[in-house]
Protein backbone atom coordinates (compact mmCIF):
# COMPACT_ATOMS: atom_id res chain seq x y z
CA UNK A 1 0.00 0.00 0.00
CA UNK A 2 1.46 3.20 -0.78
CA UNK A 3 -1.08 5.78 1.07
CA UNK A 4 -3.73 5.98 3.95
CA UNK A 5 -6.05 6.29 1.49
CA UNK A 6 -5.83 3.09 -0.46
CA UNK A 7 -5.60 1.22 3.04
CA UNK A 8 -9.34 2.99 3.62
CA UNK A 9 -10.46 2.10 0.13
CA UNK A 10 -9.97 -1.65 0.47
CA UNK A 11 -11.64 -1.53 3.92
CA UNK A 12 -15.73 -2.58 2.93
CA UNK A 13 -17.87 0.53 3.09
CA UNK A 14 -20.12 -1.36 5.80
CA UNK A 15 -16.71 -1.14 8.31
CA UNK A 16 -15.89 2.21 7.43
CA UNK A 17 -18.57 4.17 10.16
CA UNK A 18 -17.32 1.28 12.49
CA UNK A 19 -13.71 2.18 12.61
CA UNK A 20 -13.80 5.99 12.06
CA UNK A 21 -16.01 5.60 15.04
CA UNK A 22 -13.38 3.60 17.21
CA UNK A 23 -10.73 5.86 15.84
CA UNK A 24 -11.90 9.26 15.29
CA UNK A 25 -15.21 9.07 18.21
CA UNK A 26 -17.54 9.41 14.93
CA UNK A 27 -18.87 7.97 12.08
CA UNK A 28 -17.23 9.51 8.80
CA UNK A 29 -17.09 8.29 5.38
CA UNK A 30 -14.00 6.76 3.57
CA UNK A 31 -12.56 10.00 2.24
CA UNK A 32 -12.62 12.42 5.61
CA UNK A 33 -11.09 9.09 7.85
CA UNK A 34 -8.36 8.81 4.91
CA UNK A 35 -7.83 12.79 5.91
CA UNK A 36 -8.21 12.37 9.06
CA UNK A 37 -5.63 9.87 9.68
CA UNK A 38 -3.15 11.17 7.52
CA UNK A 39 -2.97 14.82 9.47
CA UNK A 40 0.44 15.30 9.97
CA UNK A 41 0.26 17.55 12.62
CA UNK A 42 -2.14 14.92 14.06
CA UNK A 43 0.46 12.47 13.49
CA UNK A 44 3.14 14.28 15.25
CA UNK A 45 1.28 14.90 18.30
CA UNK A 46 0.26 11.09 18.69
CA UNK A 47 3.80 9.85 18.08
CA UNK A 48 4.86 12.51 20.97
CA UNK A 49 2.22 11.60 23.30
CA UNK A 50 3.45 7.86 22.89
CA UNK A 51 5.71 6.04 25.33
CA UNK A 52 9.41 4.32 24.52
CA UNK A 53 8.12 0.58 24.23
CA UNK A 54 4.91 2.07 21.64
CA UNK A 55 7.31 4.03 19.81
CA UNK A 56 9.90 1.05 19.58
CA UNK A 57 7.17 -1.13 18.06
CA UNK A 58 6.40 1.34 15.58
CA UNK A 59 9.59 1.76 14.51
CA UNK A 60 10.30 -2.23 14.16
CA UNK A 61 7.87 -2.38 11.95
CA UNK A 62 8.96 0.85 10.07
CA UNK A 63 12.56 -1.02 9.84
CA UNK A 64 11.02 -4.22 8.44
CA UNK A 65 9.02 -2.32 5.30
CA UNK A 66 6.25 -0.60 7.43
CA UNK A 67 4.79 -3.81 7.66
CA UNK A 68 5.20 -6.92 10.05
CA UNK A 69 3.80 -10.69 9.39
CA UNK A 70 1.99 -12.08 12.33
CA UNK A 71 4.56 -14.47 12.96
CA UNK A 72 7.62 -12.00 13.08
CA UNK A 73 5.68 -10.25 15.28
CA UNK A 74 5.64 -12.97 17.49
CA UNK A 75 8.85 -14.36 17.09
CA UNK A 76 10.48 -10.88 17.71
CA UNK A 77 8.32 -10.28 21.13
CA UNK A 78 7.45 -13.80 22.27
CA UNK A 79 8.91 -13.07 26.12
CA UNK A 80 6.71 -10.13 26.19
CA UNK A 81 3.50 -10.84 24.14
CA UNK A 82 1.06 -9.95 26.33
CA UNK A 83 2.40 -6.77 26.70
CA UNK A 84 3.14 -6.19 22.81
CA UNK A 85 -0.94 -7.42 22.06
CA UNK A 86 -1.51 -3.98 24.30
CA UNK A 87 0.61 -1.82 22.70
CA UNK A 88 -0.59 -2.82 19.34
CA UNK A 89 -4.18 -2.66 20.60
CA UNK A 90 -3.74 0.88 22.01
CA UNK A 91 -1.65 2.01 18.57
CA UNK A 92 -4.41 0.37 16.54
CA UNK A 93 -7.32 2.54 18.88
CA UNK A 94 -4.88 5.80 18.00
CA UNK A 95 -5.15 5.03 14.02
CA UNK A 96 -1.26 4.37 13.59
CA UNK A 97 -1.53 0.29 12.53
CA UNK A 98 -3.62 -1.40 10.76
CA UNK A 99 -4.48 -5.56 10.70
CA UNK A 100 -5.98 -6.32 7.25
CA UNK A 101 -8.04 -8.89 8.37
CA UNK A 102 -10.50 -10.55 11.24
CA UNK A 103 -8.71 -13.47 11.88
CA UNK A 104 -5.18 -11.93 13.94
CA UNK A 105 -3.12 -13.03 11.81
CA UNK A 106 -2.70 -10.66 8.97
CA UNK A 107 0.28 -8.59 8.10
CA UNK A 108 0.51 -5.56 11.13
CA UNK A 109 0.70 -2.74 8.52
CA UNK A 110 2.00 0.68 9.20
CA UNK A 111 0.37 4.08 8.46
CA UNK A 112 2.05 4.99 5.41
CA UNK A 113 1.32 8.41 6.04
CA UNK A 114 3.31 7.82 9.28
CA UNK A 115 6.58 7.17 7.12
CA UNK A 116 7.97 10.73 7.46
CA UNK A 117 7.38 11.29 10.46
CA UNK A 118 9.44 7.54 11.51
CA UNK A 119 12.13 8.59 8.83
CA UNK A 120 12.97 12.38 11.88
CA UNK A 121 12.79 9.72 14.62
CA UNK A 122 15.40 7.78 13.13
CA UNK A 123 17.62 10.16 11.89
CA UNK A 124 17.38 11.70 15.37
CA UNK A 125 18.61 8.83 17.08
CA UNK A 126 21.48 8.15 14.47
CA UNK A 127 24.51 9.38 16.01
CA UNK A 128 25.63 12.84 15.48
CA UNK A 129 28.06 13.26 12.26
CA UNK A 130 30.47 16.04 14.28
CA UNK A 131 31.53 13.37 16.35
CA UNK A 132 34.84 12.25 15.72
CA UNK A 133 35.39 8.25 16.56
CA UNK A 134 38.62 7.74 17.29
CA UNK A 135 40.15 4.12 16.34
CA UNK A 136 40.78 1.99 18.78
CA UNK A 137 44.36 0.46 19.20
CA UNK A 138 44.72 -2.97 21.29
CA UNK A 139 47.45 -3.06 23.75
CA UNK A 140 49.15 -6.27 23.24
CA UNK A 141 53.06 -7.59 23.68
CA UNK A 142 52.67 -9.56 20.47
CA UNK A 143 55.04 -6.98 18.38
CA UNK A 144 57.79 -7.35 21.09
CA UNK A 145 57.06 -11.38 21.23
CA UNK A 146 58.00 -11.60 17.17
Amino acid sequence: MTSSSEIIENIPAYMVGIISTNVMGEPADAERLSAWLSDPARLRRMVADLSEKERAVLSDIFELGSQMEWHVFLRIYRQEIATMRSILERLGERGLVFQAGLSGRDPIILLPSLSPIMEELRSESLPDPAVVWKEVKSVSIWPHVV
